[in-house]
């Protein structure tokens, strides 16, 4: 896959507690560091056999807390809360979007939290409509297997479905604009409306991996739609 490509920066130095009011500027900030980047490219070495979004959740509030803001980390319903702004995460690999592309052609929303027919979608439905976040961030991870199948048996979850789905010759151009087809078509088909970012970040450790942030900010207002 073609990978995006990404200026990252540089995050102040943690100079105290101090009181900061949290706007999307910050999420991004974070999201494009060096330091973040360093995380990532920590964790798909040594955490490759485990899914990333509670450790992404981690790796957020800890520089939004250094930053100055108040974090609480699974705090009533939501993944995280900062200075009282509710975020919802969820991960998801490139392998899966094409698939749910398909399912989405026939997606009704389920009238209950499970629903055994569909694998993405109805999580997004649930994160966004029904936890009614004021952030939602959609994680979208590829991965390079190539060339390294006997390290992934043992290190790599989920590597044979990510093989099969290489066989397929989607690309990053391809699964994102998906991707934003679906959270659009649960999102504003349910009256949430609301602003777009994505961020892209590469890591190289024992394999390539890109991971695509999607971010969804609702206003204060929607809520109560």
């Amino acid at each position: 896959m073609k990978p995006a490509e990404l200026r990252q920066h540089t995050l102040p130095r943690p100079t105290g507690r101090r009181s900061a009011r949290f706007g999307l500027g910050a999420l991004l900030t974070v999201l494009r560091s060096s330091a973040f980047a360093r995380d990532l490219r920590e964790l798909s070495a040594y955490g490759a056999r485990i899914k990333h979004e509670r450790p992404i959740v981690l790796f957020c509030a800890k520089y939004l807390w250094r930053s100055g803001h108040d974090v609480i980390v699974e705090g009533g319903k939501h993944d995280l809360t900062v200075d009282g702004v509710t975020f919802e995460f969820k991960q998801h690999y490139d392998w899966d979007i094409p698939k749910a592309h398909k399912e989405s052609e026939r997606w009704q929303p389920p009238r209950r939290r499970k629903h055994e027919t569909w694998r993405v979608l109805p999580e997004i439905h649930w994160d966004i409509i029904e936890k009614r976040p004021d952030v939602f961030v959609w994680i979208i991870s590829e991965r390079g297997l190539d060339g390294i199948d006997d390290f992934c048996k043992d290190h790599v979850c989920f590597w044979k479905d990510q093989f099969r789905y290489g066989k397929g010759g989607w690309t990053s151009d391809q699964i994102l604009p998906m991707a934003n087809a679906m959270l659009n078509r649960i999102a504003v088909g349910r009256g949430r409306r609301g602003t777009r970012h994505s961020v892209s970040v590469e890591t190289r450790a024992r394999f390539v991996s890109t991971y695509h942030f999607l971010i969804r900010g609702f206003p204060k207002r929607s809520r109560s739609t």
